[in-house]
């Protein structure tokens, strides 16, 4: 990772007042590790596609769009770069889709958001060795329809169960 993003996430660390990482993970609707596919500027902020790695908190999406806000008490923005990884808090909130406007809404994946601002204590993965110890275990998102190449069917199993070698003496 670049060295001054390293320091831009340090000195952003050092002005904002981080929650601690049990109030951070009690607040946050989803907790994971993302690596970074792409970033694109918006109007009101930054939206991250990130490819999820492993998750801690909520949603079980492979991939996810991470909206951020921008900082407006520094010139301290911390990156996030194409190709990293970053432990990220992070809030949902329903999509106002205008139609639906009136129906109230259950957090779908198809229906969320994901936030996050500055000091909401997510960070590169590089830096983020306590809260890692102190969360555990992890869970790692697959989806078994995207990869059925690689497993054989259950007919297949079978078939070759039936084929195989058989042991003589029966």
């Amino acid at each position: 990772m670049a060295e001054a993003s390293l320091i831009a996430w340090i000195a952003l660390g050092a002005l904002c007042s981080m929650p601690s990482q049990q109030h951070a993970l009690e607040q946050a609707d989803t907790v994971f590790e993302g690596r970074v596919l792409v970033t694109e500027p918006t109007r009101s902020g930054t939206l991250v596609r990130m490819q999820v790695v492993q998750r801690w908190k909520g949603g079980q999406a492979e991939q996810v769009e991470l909206h951020l806000a921008p900082t407006t008490f520094t010139s301290v923005e911390p990156a996030y770069l194409e190709g990293q990884s970053y432990l990220v808090y992070a809030k949902a909130s329903a999509r106002a889709d205008a139609e639906q406007a009136e129906k109230p809404q259950s957090l779908t994946p198809e229906r969320t958001q994901l936030f996050t601002d500055p000091c909401s204590r997510s960070m590169p993965i590089a830096l983020a060795e306590q809260d890692l110890l102190q969360m555990g275990m992890a869970v790692v998102p697959f989806d078994p329809a995207q990869h059925t190449e690689d497993f054989p069917s259950l007919e297949q199993n079978e078939e070759e169960e039936n084929t195989g070698d058989q042991d003589p003496t029966e």
